[in-house]
């Protein structure tokens, strides 16, 4: 019965990860972060778990519950660093006062344009054509299109040979 107990708890932590990463990429999070906040959620309720358990305060205990009082706060410095530090889900990158700014975004290898214009216009000067990806941060298919520009060398190479736009759904 303890490893049913130990695989339900394994299934339970998936789909909780799973539910904090849909929930949290939908108020702008990176996947870094959103790991960053589970990890750090675990360790503190792990933490105050082992510390709410037993009043014995032999030597031993105490030590484990000094141990354990430090991975809670540990765990809830590194849930307040992913909480307070603003997580700026696109990298915007614009040009000096004296030209017009053209505001584009880049994700690992790949450049995007974030102004329809501008693309045309880079399009038009290359002859290329524009692919477009409307994005929102509450999409399951745009995260995983998303993790699919970072990690498919097929369709990064693919996606080099045209003018990238990406539109975001603000609503």
């Amino acid at each position: 019965m303890k490893y049913v107990q130990w695989a339900l708890g394994v299934l339970i932590l998936y789909f909780s990860y799973t539910y904090l990463e849909k929930g949290l990429s939908g108020y702008g999070f990176k996947l870094e972060h959103i790991q960053l906040v589970f990890f750090g959620a675990l360790l503190v309720l792990y933490s105050l778990y082992h510390l709410w358990e037993g009043e014995d305060m032999h030597s031993a205990r105490r030590m484990e519950k000094s141990l354990f009082a430090l991975f809670a706060l540990v765990g809830g410095l590194v849930l307040a660093h992913c909480v307070l530090t603003p997580s700026s889900s696109a990298n915007l990158v614009s040009a000096t006062a004296a030209t017009p700014a053209i505001a584009t975004e880049t994700e690992g290898k790949l450049t995007w344009y974030l102004n329809r214009e501008d693309a045309v216009k880079a399009a038009h000067e290359q002859g290329k054509p524009i692919f477009v990806d409307f994005f929102a941060y509450w999409c399951a298919n745009g995260k995983e299109f998303e993790h699919l520009t970072l990690t498919d060398r097929g369709l990064i190479n693919s996606l080099k040979k045209v003018v990238l736009l990406k539109i975001y759904d603000e609503e």
